[in-house]
């Protein structure tokens, strides 16, 4: 694997620290949560450090299941009862205003790109669009919380397409892994030649 420069793991790491930040904060101060949260990087800290998540020759790709849990989280929030009271429990504004984190990962993925540790379609000049969340963020916070222009409904809508973004770029992820790369697309290019 390509030596990445320190700056982007600090960076990577600050922007990771300053996100579970701001997550907490919009949980309106919920230690379980936070102790949870911690628990779960604590974790995949420790496999990644064993050299599990380098293998790349798998079916699936190993990288799939660092999104399992958190995507079986999600669902639970959305479609349960249970899951849809502790949603409510939290403060919108917090986090709508919490996607401005993205422009921050953007520019690791781009980082990353650079020093050939990732595909160019990871990036904002392929097919990953969340930077759009991330600059748009501070634009909603400020015209739905502070001048009331943007209703709850518009608010809720653009969070779902926030989603819808995410959703897509780690569909993308998974469609990346080195062992599809390797795949030749219909017109003979490799998925990681193109950002198209």
């Amino acid at each position: 694997m390509n030596h990445i420069p320190i700056y982007i793991s600090v960076g990577f790491i600050l922007i990771t620290l300053l996100t579970v930040f701001f997550f907490y904060k919009a949980s309106r101060n919920n230690r379980t949560l936070l102790f949870v949260v911690f628990a779960w990087m604590g974790i995949q800290a420790a496999v990644a450090a064993t050299g599990f998540f380098t293998v790349t020759d798998t079916i699936p790709p190993r990288f799939v299941l660092l999104l399992a849990l958190p995507m079986a989280a999600i669902a639970f929030t959305l479609f349960t009862r249970k899951g849809r009271s502790f949603v409510e429990g939290f403060d919108l504004q917090q986090l709508s205003l919490l996607h401005a984190i993205r422009i921050g990962v953007e520019i690791v993925l781009f980082l990353l790109f650079l020093n050939k540790a990732l595909p160019q379609l990871m990036t904002f000049e392929g097919r990953n669009f969340d930077l759009v969340a991330g600059v748009t963020a501070p634009m909603v916070y400020y015209l739905g919380f502070i001048k009331r222009r943007i209703s709850g409904t518009g608010i809720l809508a653009w969070n779902v397409i926030c989603l819808g973004i995410l959703l897509f770029t780690v569909g993308n992820a998974i469609l990346s892994a080195e062992i599809l790369k390797r795949l030749k697309l219909s017109n003979g290019r490799n998925i990681y030649d193109s950002p198209c």
